[in-house]
């Protein structure tokens, strides 16, 4: 349940982009991996010169997680002593910086400690410029900080990236070095083989599927990305698959109705018959009962269940994000030969939310809504440290809408 949960939210393709540059050239390096049966495979692998070619492969539909790593991030090597905290790592490479500034990312792997920094203006800049051009990410990251994800499934001596180099110097120990040519070196990495225009992309993917711990200020930023991306599509595609079982259901029961009415005119044509007789009031008590639970159904208007989610999606803050909504929920499972009851006008959400004011906030404007009667918390509980999860029953004021 929870695989196919992720699979509507995320999808199966995960989609790494690396902007970077070489001998004052911009290269937009697109990686494309596909998740199935617990594995990945690489399904597209290409470098662009221009934006304009990049926006004919790339799909705003999948994930894309943006590697920012041009010549105006800086990146530094340094000693990162754990007893100081993130902030002071990146103020001791680079003294007398304003945080408030930039953004950074840092690389903390094994004896390896590297600072990547950039002016937020010059990374809004960056991400207004894609934006323009439809590509919005859902997370964002800093020189090569996203390395830390690979390294440790490499088994080479010099790691080659697209405008960089670790030359291994001793079993543990890396130099970080700059390179001015786009040479390939292609990697293994398990059973996959990444150039080196990939592996950046290929690390920021891997590190996304893993849940890995950012050591950046870009936390926030991609927190509201990450939540945007993941409630429009449980939006768009989970509406699509609402709308498409609920359909198939009616179809179904059309059917049936259309066999077993087509059975009545049948028998009644055959005998008046005392036997004849007990058998049509029989199969018409039969057809009663389906017609009933298809008018029950056919009640539930699909205009108004996509007018009110409508309205819901519309008010819904970035800080929550939703599980579930549903209109008019059974209230108790169906069975052969039993009435199909819906707790008539009412919706049940359920989600997570990982700001308690924003929460309140959202509930106060929309129990202000005209065509809600009442709203009641059926459940409100901590989830982690940064979450809680909840679920609420709002009762519908039909002469509202």
């Amino acid at each position: 349940m929870r695989h196919w949960f992720q699979h509507i939210i995320e999808g199966s393709v995960y989609q790494g982009l690396e902007i970077f540059e070489v001998d004052d050239s911009i290269y937009f390096s697109l990686l494309k991996v596909q998740k199935k049966n617990g594995e990945l495979n690489t399904v597209f692998e290409r470098a662009f010169h221009t934006i304009e070619e990049l926006t004919g492969h790339i799909n705003a539909k999948n994930v894309i997680l943006l590697v920012i790593n041009s010549s105006k991030i800086l990146k530094k090597q340094v000693s990162l002593d754990p007893k100081l905290d993130v902030g002071q790592w990146v103020v001791n490479a680079f003294p007398n910086l304003d945080l408030e500034s930039f953004y950074y990312g840092i690389l903390d792997v094994g004896g390896l400690g590297i600072v990547s920094i950039g002016k937020k203006e010059d990374i809004d800049g960056t991400l207004d410029m894609l934006k323009g051009h439809g590509i919005v990410p859902s997370r964002v990251s800093l020189g090569i900080s996203d390395l830390q994800n690979s390294i440790p499934h490499l088994q080479v001596s010099n790691i080659l990236g697209s405008n960089f180099q670790l030359r291994n110097i001793s079993a543990s120990d890396f130099v970080f070095e700059p390179k001015g040519s786009t040479q390939q070196n292609p990697m293994k990495i398990g059973g996959l083989t990444i150039s080196t225009t990939g592996l950046l992309p290929f690390s920021s993917v891997l590190g996304y599927l893993k849940g890995s711990r950012e050591e950046s200020n870009l936390s926030v930023l991609n927190r509201r990305f990450d939540n945007n991306f993941k409630n429009h599509r449980l939006y768009s595609v989970g509406l699509k698959l609402g709308i498409g079982v609920l359909l198939t259901a009616l179809l179904l029961n059309f059917l049936l109705f259309t066999h077993y009415r087509a059975k009545v005119e049948s028998m009644e044509t055959l005998s008046s018959s005392e036997q004849q007789l007990s058998m049509l009031k029989t199969i018409k008590d039969r057809i009663a009962t389906k017609e009933q639970r298809l008018n029950m159904l056919l009640g539930s208007s699909n205009s108004r269940s996509t007018f009110y989610m409508d309205r819901i999606a519309l008010g819904l803050p970035t800080s929550i994000q939703l599980d579930q909504m549903e209109y008019q929920p059974l209230l108790k499972p169906v069975r052969e030969g039993k009435l199909i009851a819906l707790d008539q006008n009412n919706i049940q959400i359920s989600g997570q939310s990982n700001d308690k004011d924003g929460f309140a906030q959202w509930m106060e404007k929309l129990d202000r809504e005209d065509w809600v009667e009442k709203m009641k918390i059926l459940g409100y509980e901590y989830a982690d440290k940064n979450s809680d999860r909840f679920s609420l029953k709002i009762e519908i004021n039909e002469a509202g809408q």
